[in-house]
């Protein structure tokens, strides 16, 4: 639609394509005021805009313009300024487009484009897109992560995350990334206190029209390796308490086979872990000694009671004595019908007593003869 305007926006002309873009005849229009059938929000907004005055060249505007049957219609005007010779702005002469379908197109992308910003927002880990010159492009939760503003991180290189000694590794996984379409790598960041933080990345190429990008998270992985180093301390320790000790430690299932020893156990039967686990007592001892042991074992996992007996062990030969407590395992998945029992050996403390009640017997031998009248 095509109109000529005093500076007022009072309609001097109108073309006839009027009817086709709003709805009214053009003689419905002329010496109305352009303003009155703008939609409120966007009449005051152009009131207050002087560019159209003051401007030498074309100014353009977008509004909603409202339609004889009552609607809205968003509409591009292009208007020139004509001035006499004075200067004066004299007239307004406009073109005027329907971009209502733009404007739909451009509210369904700002839509989908506020979607995509609250997804990556939202997202519990760090999110980075970086382009082809290693610049970064999108990111996310940085600030809560490592410290650094959204500002800092538009003017940082993806380098800048990291120590000076891991730099060329980091370089390495990004020209895979491009070269290869994938990269992964356990890595430290650097926090913009100083301190490093462990992350797991994770990237993958992708292009769009000429340009490629690279697309990645990072979790992080300081609550693992917490979690780590926390389990590695506990069974340092559990090795330590089982392993650091003359005593013989061993745990057995319902069916009598080993399911863990201590490395005393297998000095003692001069055996490799790996020839133990898995089997009885009798595949590895024989008869004598599984006899001696089973029906305390049994006795355990069947009442589910500690016991506390002595035991007499055949080794190269010799016959020692054990001071075994036995205890079913309870709460311990994957040792469900299990008991565990400490052994700790008393052959020499046995001897000792053997010979103190030889000495005792002795003595009351004596004691009884030097009674006898003679």
């Amino acid at each position: 639609m095509i109109s000529r305007h005093k500076p007022d926006g009072t309609y001097l002309y109108v073309s006839p394509a009027s009817k086709e873009l709003i709805g009214y005849a053009p003689d419905e229009l002329v010496g109305e005021n352009a303003y009155n059938n703008m939609h409120p929000d966007d009449r005051e907004r152009l009131i207050n805009d002087n560019t159209p005055f003051t401007a030498d060249s074309m100014v353009r505007w977008e509004f909603r313009k409202q339609t004889k049957d009552g609607s809205y219609k968003w509409v591009e005007s292009t208007m020139r300024p004509i001035r006499d010779a004075a200067g004066e702005l004299v007239e307004l002469q406009a073109t005027t487009r329907d971009i209502s379908s733009r404007k739909e197109y451009e509210e369904k992308l700002e839509e989908e484009k506020g979607f995509i910003d609250s997804a990556i927002k939202s997202m519990p880990e760090l999110f980075f897109l970086i382009d082809d010159n290693q610049r970064f492009v999108r990111w996310n939760n940085v600030d809560r992560e490592l410290g650094y503003s959204d500002e800092e991180v538009n003017e940082m290189h993806p380098l800048d995350f990291y120590h000076e000694k891991d730099q060329a590794f980091i370089i390495s996984k990004i020209h895979k990334a491009f070269n290869e379409g994938t990269a992964e790598a356990e890595v430290e960041m650097q926090h913009k206190e100083g301190h490093l933080v462990p992350y797991y990345v994770t990237a993958k190429r992708f292009t769009r029209g000429n340009q490629q990008f690279i697309v990645g998270s990072c979790i992080n992985l300081s609550d693992i390796k917490e979690a780590q180093f926390e389990l590695q301390q506990n069974r340092q320790l559990l090795d330590a308490i089982i392993n650091q000790t003359e005593a013989i430690i061993y745990v057995k299932d319902s069916e009598g086979r080993n399911r863990l020893v201590n490395k005393s156990y297998c000095r003692l039967f001069g055996l490799e872990h790996e020839e133990i686990i898995g089997k009885t007592d009798r595949e590895i001892h024989g008869d004598m000694i599984a006899d001696n042991v089973a029906g305390f074992d049994r006795k355990v996992l069947e009442e589910g009671k500690v016991l506390e007996v002595e035991e007499e062990i055949p080794v190269d030969g010799e016959m020692r004595y054990y001071h075994s407590i036995k205890y079913p395992l309870e709460g311990v998945p994957g040792f469900e019908n299990c008991m565990c029992g400490v052994s700790t050996e008393i052959t020499e403390k046995k001897k000792v007593l053997q010979k103190l009640q030889e000495r005792i017997k002795e003595q009351r031998c004596l004691y009884n003869v030097s009674k006898i009248d003679e």
